[in-house]
């Protein structure tokens, strides 16, 4: 996650003359924070796909072990 960020905000920052790496960092920091990716993730429709809620341990097994 942190490279694609940084590659995100790189790309972002390309044109800008007086970007310095502070600033890029600043920028990936913010796109890789957890409420950002909560976003992005409701975006795409992937959050039926991942677990939200700890499974009972006494059903849970682990998969592909059925």
């Amino acid at each position: 996650m942190k490279l694609a960020g940084t590659l995100l905000a790189y790309d972002y920052l390309e044109s800008d003359a007086k970007a310095t790496e502070n600033k890029v960092a600043r920028l990936k920091d913010s796109f890789i924070t957890n409420l950002f990716l909560v976003k992005i993730g409701r975006n795409l429709g992937i959050n039926k796909y991942m677990r939200t809620e700890d499974p009972d341990p006494k059903e849970w097994s682990p998969p592909y072990t059925k």
